[in-house]
């Protein structure tokens, strides 16, 4: 289960990407979802994958275009978070800082979202 927390203002959407190897680490997903936000909160029950090494990064769709908006430099408009609650610092981060293992039965991770500053 991934839980998405710090959702302000309630609107919009909310994109979630699991990806599960470190070459395609936020070029092509292993799984995606949107998700309506209906809170400050939202959960995303994932089933069915295999143990194994997984990230994720997620960000607030606040306008429902299906684009994580930048301004003019490049820097992101609306929030957004990484596994384990990386930090982006001018650059997103290292497969190795946000990767997590699964295992069964269950794994739960949650992610604060937050703005670049």
């Amino acid at each position: 289960m991934i839980k998405v927390t710090g959702i302000e203002p309630v609107e919009g959407q909310v994109q979630i990407a699991l990806y599960n190897a470190p070459e395609r680490w936020l070029e092509e997903s292993f799984a995606h979802v949107t998700l309506e936000v209906k809170g400050r909160e939202i959960e995303w029950r994932v089933e069915g994958i295999p143990d194994g090494a997984y990230a994720v990064a997620t960000f607030h769709d606040r306008n429902g275009n299906g684009k994580a908006d930048r301004n003019w430099l490049g820097i992101p408009k609306e929030a957004y978070g990484f596994s384990n609650n990386v930090k982006a610092v001018f650059k997103p981060p290292q497969w190795n800082r946000v990767k997590f293992i699964v295992a069964r039965p269950v794994t739960a991770i949650s992610i604060e979202l937050g703005y670049w500053n």
